[in-house]
């Protein structure tokens, strides 16, 4: 192969890596080792140049002759074997053995692709090259990314199931709270759809964001998960004070529909009650967990109540009153619950259902 026949395969090559995208070019570079990049660039600009033209450089510089052996391999032709040899290693990194470098600079061109980018299409660029383990084995860089308000928000609303897998990482009361605030204030996300389900403590391990939640119930609990749901029904109940809110309709719902998941509100009162189900269930000292959130949502329903014009004959005059009633249940199902195990005189649960009530 003469030198015109050399350019026009280097030329090909080039070209069919100038069609990958910029972003893909861009990762790449920056996950490669420095070692590799060095190697590579010294094969092309030295290595294969000196190959092919070694005859014409013979010509030129006769002592290049001693480099040679009798009935050796013609440098074209090794010219050949380490190009194939290198175009065939560039493709396996790149397309099935990718590297895995993780470094400063990495994480801020993903940064700044998150700002320039569709989420869906920064989302799909970041799983393609890190799959979650590493994300977690390097979750000191990438940490940045999963921080960023902008990617919480996104990933919440659009992708929150993978979020999940991350959830031991958010370790401070602040770092909890910003992502757990999301979860609550996003309608669509899994939180909302693991409820609607109606999981029981038994049945947790079905529903990965519950029981991520509850596996850990105290670390969970003094990372202000109590305390983030109770903030955020009196959100709700605040807006809900009007004759027109939906909470003072009448309660009365086709057969076939689930009953209440069309209040928001319902799913907290069951989420606040499942986490006090985890915790009886698995025998914690819930005297630990903070008792006043059911009497703050029964205060802020009773204020709220439009009772003028209500049939007060009808076990549920409107929906408030359902609410209350399926509260009231809630405590029913914890003494029925403790009521089937043997008795255990010394169980802190003895008192804990009595000021429950009492709250």
């Amino acid at each position: 192969m003469d030198i015109n026949g050399w350019l026009t395969v280097i030329t090909i090559v080039t070209a069919i890596f100038a069609l990958m995208p910029k972003e893909e070019q861009v990762i790449l570079q920056y996950k490669t080792i420095p070692l590799e990049k060095y190697i590579f660039l010294g094969i092309i600009i030295f290595v294969l140049p000196y190959l092919i033209l070694f005859k014409e450089l013979v010509k030129l510089m006769p002592f290049l002759e001693s480099f040679t052996v009798r009935n050796g391999i013609e440098p074209q032709l090794l010219a050949f074997v380490i190009f194939f040899i290198t175009l065939l290693y560039i493709l396996l990194r790149f397309f099935v053995v990718k590297p895995s470098r993780v470094n400063e600079k990495l994480i801020d061109y993903y940064e700044n692709l998150l700002y320039q980018k569709p989420f869906e299409d920064f989302f799909s660029i970041l799983t393609r090259h890190h799959k979650p383990e590493q994300i977690l084995s390097n979750w000191n860089v990438f940490s940045k990314i999963f921080d960023n308000p902008i990617f919480l928000r996104s990933v919440v609303q659009n992708r929150s199931k993978y979020l999940i897998q991350f959830f031991q990482k958010y370790e401070t009361k602040e770092e909890f709270s910003a992502l757990f605030k999301l979860f609550l204030d996003s309608p669509n996300s899994i939180l909302y759809e693991e409820l609607y389900d109606e999981p029981i403590p038994s049945t947790l391990e079905h529903f990965p964001l519950l029981n991520a939640l509850l596996k850990d119930i105290d670390g969970s609990i003094e990372l202000g998960l109590l305390g983030l749901i109770e903030d955020h029904a009196k959100k709700i109940l605040t807006k809900e004070n009007a004759k027109d809110s939906r909470y003072n309709q009448l309660h009365d719902y086709p057969v076939e529909e689930k009953v209440g998941f069309d209040l928001p509100l319902y799913y907290h009162i069951r989420l606040i009650g499942l986490i006090y189900d985890a915790a009886i269930e698995r025998n914690l000292n819930v005297h630990g967990i903070r008792q006043t959130m059911f009497q703050t949502i029964v205060k802020k329903i009773i204020s709220n109540l439009q009772v003028q014009g209500l049939d007060l004959e009808r076990e549920y005059p409107n929906k408030y009153f359902w609410l209350l009633s399926e509260i009231f249940g809630i405590h029913s199902d914890w003494i029925r619950h403790q009521g089937v195990k043997e008795w255990d005189e010394e169980s802190n649960l003895n008192s804990f259902f009595n000021f429950s009530y009492w709250l």
